[in-house]
């Protein structure tokens, strides 16, 4: 590093969805947009930010056994389960709170 220059390294992390994982998502989302689109909007958000957060510092999350984590989405009674592989981060299952939490189980 030479003095008065700022280098940085990236890491890109790639983050994939389980499909039921997907379709979660976009369920709660069309679910949240029909309630009012701001919510709509401010749920999307809040998903993004969870995800990125992840991406950044994967094991800071509340960690379930096995290599599965959880981390709740602010201002949502929305949980995003995912596994940390070698190559990406797999999401499987965007869950409410008050649906069964152990439906990500035999997702693979």
């Amino acid at each position: 590093m030479v003095k008065g220059k700022v280098e940085k390294a990236f890491i890109i992390v790639v983050v994939v969805f389980h499909p039921l994982a997907d379709d979660e998502y976009w369920f709660e989302s069309e679910y949240y947009i029909k309630l009012n689109q701001e919510l709509g909007d401010k749920f999307s958000h809040s998903v993004n930010e969870v995800i990125d957060g992840v991406a950044h510092n994967p094991f800071l999350c509340h960690n379930r056994g096995n290599g599965i984590y959880s981390v709740r989405v602010k201002g949502f009674p929305i949980s995003l389960f995912y596994k940390v592989l070698v190559d990406k981060i797999f999401i499987l299952s965007v869950c409410h709170e008050r649906r069964d939490p152990k439906i990500w189980r035999n997702r693979k």
